[in-house]
């Protein structure tokens, strides 16, 4: 294959989805060259990656999607994931629909609170080792370990002074904060992880379809979600206030109530990216100092 089209038309004949023709969505993939084979209501939506790797993620999502559509959470139908000359590729049944976007309404954000709250609940025990974190599949423990990594990280030695992120008089209030969440009891499972309005496709006369699983992960729920919701609201206002209201209401939980522990779990994700990009991404660094930086000295931190 010496071509983008040579491999869509392999992976079109292995999973016998139509001839022809390919043509591309109006709304392109960053992370994946998105393309659409087929015409009318046989059409299918075909996914690869714009770098190498992949196969791992695409089964994780794969997984995700099939688990959601038992659970009576509408998503693309997943037709079938691999690899074709060394390139992951991931085939989903096209769904027709306007984004979420077009018509954002208080009942379309309160439909994501519902499916939120089906996802954290599925089963996880035949669920892809890749979505779990390296402290392991027991997600209690799990959660136990990464505290511990990162409040035992506050020591003398902490890298993160000499990076600039907070200085030795601030450290210990910042070690206070992480360590509350220690005092909390948590619920655990799966979050889709990237719940905005652009991952909903709306048709009249159908429930709302969630689709792109690729930022799936596990861990505390509500949390997850709520954490990249309100990171959204902070730096897009989207969700507003009154949405996040409605995604609450949805949701069931009261978003009030769980403030100050995601106060302190936004403080724990700023400074673990700061740990993980200094020994995995050198090429981040910079930008997650700069966000730990902010993180730490916003007023709901220095009480």
């Amino acid at each position: 294959m010496t071509n983008a089209a040579d491999l869509i038309r392999a992976v079109a004949r292995i999973h016998g989805l139509p001839d022809g023709p390919l043509s591309e969505p109006g709304w392109p993939g960053v992370v994946n060259e998105v393309n659409i084979v087929g015409s009318g209501t046989d059409r299918y939506v075909l996914r690869i990656p714009r770098g190498r790797g992949r196969a791992e993620e695409f089964a994780v999502e794969a997984w995700c999607a099939e688990r959601a559509r038992e659970h009576a959470v509408p998503t693309a139908d997943v037709v079938g994931v691999g690899v074709v000359n060394a390139v992951a590729y991931c085939v989903q049944r096209f769904v027709a629909g306007a984004s979420g976007e077009t018509v954002r309404s208080a009942e379309v954000w309160r439909t994501l609170g519902r499916y939120a709250r089906i996802i954290n609940a599925i089963p996880l025990d035949d669920a892809p080792d890749a979505l779990f974190s390296r402290f392991g599949r027991d997600l209690p423990a799990a959660w136990r370990a990464h505290l511990d990594y990162n409040v035992d990280s506050f020591d003398d030695a902490d890298p993160l002074i000499e990076l600039g992120v907070y200085d030795r008089a601030v450290q210990s209030r910042v070690k206070a904060v992480v360590e509350s969440l220690r005092y909390h009891s948590f619920e655990f499972g799966l979050s889709h992880g990237d719940l905005a309005l652009r991952n909903l496709l709306v048709d009249p006369g159908r429930p709302p379809v969630l689709i792109d699983w690729g930022s799936a992960a596990t861990g505390p729920v509500p949390h997850t979600d709520l954490l990249n919701l309100l990171r959204n609201h902070e730096e897009l206002d989207n969700p507003r206030d009154d949405e996040l209201t409605f995604f609450s209401e949805g949701y069931g939980v009261d978003l009030d109530a769980l403030r100050p522990q995601l106060d302190a779990m936004q403080t724990l994700s700023a400074i673990d990216l700061v740990r993980w990009a200094r020994d995995h991404r050198p090429d981040l660094l910079d930008q997650t100092i700069a966000a730990a930086r902010e993180r730490v000295t916003a007023p709901s931190q220095r009480r």
